[in-house]
């Protein structure tokens, strides 16, 4: 039940914040409740990271 509640949670923040959230949860090891307690910012600099980090290891 504890997903159910984190993903009852992100439905209150803004859909970037939701969209960014989800993508770090299907392709990290992070659970969602765990994301669901991360700062809006936190969540915007972990997926910003990703990002970047994925963007340098795809043209290799």
């Amino acid at each position: 039940m504890p997903a159910i509640k984190a993903i009852k949670k992100l439905r209150n923040r803004s859909m970037s914040i939701r969209y960014m959230a989800n993508a770090i949860a299907e392709v990290t090891s992070y659970k969602i409740n765990e994301i669901e307690n991360m700062s809006d910012e936190e969540i915007e600099a972990k997926y910003t990271a990703f990002v970047i980090n994925e963007a340098h290891e795809y043209p290799k």
